[in-house]
């Protein structure tokens, strides 16, 4: 069996599977409940679970980078889809790899963010 890191993908090779797109994924994902209730659920019951989340997202750079940029745009995006207003969701940049990561996550939890994404800090 392979381990973590034999399975992790590059930067370049995240941006080209759209990594940006799994971030709105996975928050499209808590925000219907992370279960299908077929035709009869309304757009109401989306928009109420949406503004449940409070997500919290860490990168490394801020948008002077190419790939930071295209993360923060796609986490905006995904949360302005998901009518996520921008003083809900939280966004910390410059965050080095290393223990600065781990409070920064530490940090948004305490500040209530119930879901984190960072876009780089493989272990």
């Amino acid at each position: 069996m392979k381990s973590f890191n034999e399975h992790a993908f590059s930067r370049r090779q995240f941006v080209k599977l759209g990594g940006g797109s799994a971030v709105a994924l996975v928050l499209a994902g808590c925000a219907s409940g992370g279960s299908s209730t077929g035709s009869d659920s309304s757009a109401s019951d989306s928009s109420s679970s949406a503004t449940s989340i409070k997500p919290g997202f860490i990168t490394l750079h801020d948008e002077s980078s190419t790939y930071d940029l295209n993360f923060i745009n796609a986490a905006k995006e995904a949360c302005q889809e998901l009518g996520i207003s921008e003083d809900t969701y939280m966004l910390k940049t410059n965050v080095p790899e290393g223990q600065e990561c781990y409070n920064a996550a530490a940090e948004l939890a305490d500040a209530g963010c119930n879901i984190i994404f960072a876009d780089s800090f493989w272990p």
